[in-house]
């Protein structure tokens, strides 16, 4: 018998991978679907990935529980005003300041329960003093600090916790008098949902004190490999690349027995495409964007500069360390190449081309030296085209 919600299904689950939720104004349909076969989706998600799946009427939120706190996390991204500005793996990611902002302020709607509305410049002081008590500081009179604010408020706008009844929140940065300042809704149950979830998302106090008293114990061989099977899973679902290199020698020995087993696993749940190489494995997004936060290659120009600067290096050096010197090189033979086309400064190619390179899991920077990874191997057929791969299971490592 033919599953015809399948791939609904699989796409429901690529989608909160991306996002860790969908709601039902965005996704009527895919939401509908999600409504009716929630326990099943539920107890597919814990069973795969141990992730809890909260399904409500018009929302579903996925509560990542990860086995260690991963600082290779997905960023949080800021949407630019123009309503026909670039994609979502475009947009400017989260920086310190933003991250100091955004905590200061989810802390500080979360004091006042009672609270239901606020203006901006009510929010903009509570956040400054809270910022100061870390030792920190926030001057408004910067407008690049009123434009921090103003993307962690944008964020939170887009994901339900504040809604604008009036006035115009830009006029925050441009600290125009004549504007009539932003006034918010607070929306309490956005907010709780918004709450960090990290390695206790389903654990209340009771529970983490009972954790904190109870006597160590060993775990059984049963729970060890539980462990390990969703380590793999999850590693293979968020991350670009898993390599055995990258594992301990626990995990490695699990992974290279079970990986086709896991990998089959995630890919049903999920409709990812697994491949399987000597250095390790990957999941491929075949839509290359519904579970996918950065797309690489793309038209982006500064994306194809990293492209061909990798390029650049990978027939230079292969796999053997370099320097970035030898980046500042491959960016000025670019330049020289394609002086019309690629107008940035050498050193700035080369800074974002190994930012990029390695924000994909496709360099390692660890030391003085810097390194190619194998699954660059996989973007040779893009160099030199005008078109990404159109067959993006061809190569790999």
């Amino acid at each position: 018998m033919i599953d015809d919600n399948l791939g609904t299904r699989q796409r429901a689950v690529r989608l909160l991978l991306r996002d860790g939720w969908i709601e039902r104004r965005d996704e009527p349909e895919l939401m509908e679907v999600v409504w009716r076969e929630r326990e099943q989706l539920i107890a597919d998600v814990f069973e795969v990935l141990g992730y809890r799946l909260d399904v409500e009427r018009d929302m579903a939120r996925l509560r990542k529980r990860p086995l260690q706190a991963d600082p290779r996390g997905r960023v949080p991204r800021v949407r630019p005003e123009a309503k026909g500005g670039p994609t979502r793996d475009w947009w400017a990611a989260f920086r310190y300041r933003h991250y100091l902002v955004l905590f200061c302020l989810l802390a500080e709607l979360e004091r006042d329960a009672t609270r239901p509305q606020a203006l901006i410049s009510t929010l903009a002081e509570d956040v400054r003093r809270a910022v100061m008590d870390q030792g920190e500081a926030l001057d408004y009179t910067q407008a690049a600090h009123r434009r921090v604010l103003c993307d962690v408020l944008r964020w939170l706008e887009d994901h339900g916790v504040l809604q604008v009844v009036d006035g115009d929140r830009e006029a925050f940065v441009t600290a125009d008098p004549r504007a009539v300042e932003a006034l918010y809704n607070i929306d309490r149950v956005r907010l709780e949902r918004l709450a960090p979830t990290f390695l206790i998302a389903d654990a209340d106090r009771d529970e983490l004190r009972a954790r904190a008293l109870a006597e160590p114990s060993t775990p059984s061989d049963e729970a060890r490999r539980t462990r390990l099977r969703l380590h793999a899973a999850r590693r293979l679902a968020e991350d670009p690349a898993v390599y055995f290199k990258d594992l301990s020698m626990e995990e490695q020995l699990h992974f290279r027995h079970q990986r086709r087993a896991i990998a089959d696993r995630v890919c049903a749940l999920t409709g990812l495409v697994a491949e399987h190489r000597q250095e390790g494995s990957c999941l491929i997004d075949p839509t290359a964007a519904e579970a996918t936060d950065l797309r690489f290659p793309t038209f982006q120009r500064d994306r194809q500069a990293a492209l061909l600067i990798g390029a650049n290096l990978a027939a230079e050096h292969g796999r053997a360390p370099f320097t970035t010197e030898d980046v500042r090189r491959a960016a000025r033979d670019l330049l020289a190449a394609h002086p019309k086309y690629f107008v940035k400064a050498e050193d700035v190619m080369a800074r974002e081309a190994v930012e990029q390179l390695a924000e994909l899991d496709l360099l390692s920077t660890g030391g003085a030296s810097l390194q190619l990874r194998p699954a660059f191997g996989r973007f040779r057929e893009a160099v030199g085209t005008t078109e990404e791969p159109t067959d993006p299971q061809e190569t790999l490592l």
